[in-house]
């Protein structure tokens, strides 16, 4: 489920799921992701390549994005402060 990969907290967002010939745009957090299924991303461009090459479950990774966002927050508050 969209919900469980925490994308949010990396900083990346879940903009629809292409399934077949159809298309669930702005999917529900407890939408299913199936195999096969091509799902439509917005990010950082550094990020997106990294999450695509990250094995399954690799927590640590996960980690080190979430840093990483929350770094570029940091930075974006104090240029508008």
């Amino acid at each position: 489920m969209p919900r469980d990969l925490r994308l949010g907290d990396e900083g990346v967002l879940l903009l629809g799921i292409r399934r077949d010939d159809s298309y669930i745009g702005a999917p529900e957090s407890d939408t299913e992701i199936e195999p096969g299924d091509t799902v439509v991303l917005y990010g950082a461009e550094d990020r997106l390549r990294e999450l695509s090459g990250r094995e399954s479950g690799d927590k640590r990774a996960h980690e080190n994005a979430v840093e990483d966002h929350d770094e570029v927050l940091e930075e974006q508050k104090q240029l508008t402060e």
